[in-house]
């Protein structure tokens, strides 16, 4: 099965994934002892190396376990038929793996923990919809949520585009007044804005500003926002005359934006 399908499995199960079901933001974490765990030991006989993989996927390439345990990032993919989604899709799982030893009677136990590699946190006030870069399956995080993501296709960029949903207020139903966003990276630490354009008069750009950070070895990807008072840059016309400003990108040239007179605007890179 594909990504989405192996979600499905999962929640059918109910087992603890730690991320694959939106969770709040600041809701109780999970003790360690409500995370399932496997007694595990090699044969003296063979090289100690571990695979690994998850529902629908191909076993992991070997991970080296030695003495004090091991750590890095694990890749799992599914070797697919074509596409971008569904069950024939090349999809990525990347897992962090760290090793911890216990003190007292289990001092010789080495714990070995996945975890995952990418959270996505929605600190907006609207739903996020995101996908990655090239592939056409759209995933939600609502306002003060988040979950965990893996890549639906290994074949495409490890960037992703995201778009905010508008609630139509009085009603149940949801507007897209933003473009989708260009594509971005969420593997390097720091911080970084990106402007979400609008395809409506009455609504104005807005600028996200995307956090990563490492915590407990996962990539948290915060979407917060940016006041349009501070934004990473501002433009400023100090002429007689309008300029007409986009940005520089082969084939890119859709987006124009004035600056008039004697003033300035707010930008952000498309």
């Amino acid at each position: 099965p594909g990504l989405k399908e192996f979600q499905r499995m999962e929640l059918e199960k109910n087992t603890v994934s730690n991320g694959l079901v939106e969770r709040p933001i600041g809701s109780e974490r999970l003790k360690p002892e409500d995370y399932p765990s496997l007694l595990f030991s090699f044969s003296a006989s063979k090289r100690r190396l571990l695979h690994v993989k998850v529902a629908g996927s191909s076993w992991s390439e070997g991970i080296p376990i030695h003495d004090g345990g091991a750590s890095g990032m694990v890749e799992i993919r599914n070797e697919g038929r074509g596409g971008n989604e569904g069950p024939s899709s090349d999809f990525l799982f990347q897992l962090s793996l760290t090793t911890q030893t216990k003190k007292g009677t289990h001092f010789k136990t080495e714990i070995l923990t996945f975890r995952p590699r990418f959270v996505i946190v929605n600190k907006l006030d609207q739903t996020v919809h995101y996908r990655q870069m090239d592939t056409e399956g759209i995933y939600i995080v609502r306002p003060d949520h988040k979950t965990n993501f893996h890549w639906p296709n290994a074949n495409c960029p490890n960037e992703l585009c995201i778009r905010i949903v508008a609630e139509v207020e009085g009603t149940e139903t949801t507007s897209m007044p933003y473009e989708w966003s260009g594509a971005f990276d969420i593997s390097t630490l720091g911080e970084s804005h990106i402007r979400l354009r609008s395809k409506e008069p009455e609504w104005p750009s807005c600028i996200v500003r995307i956090e990563v950070r490492n915590i407990g070895e996962t990539l948290h990807v915060i979407f917060q926002a940016e006041s349009s008072s501070i934004p990473p840059y501002r433009i400023s016309n100090m002429t007689s005359l309008a300029l007409l400003v986009n940005q520089a990108v082969q084939g890119y040239d859709q987006h124009v934006d004035l600056v008039p007179p004697n003033s300035s605007i707010p930008f952000a890179w498309d």
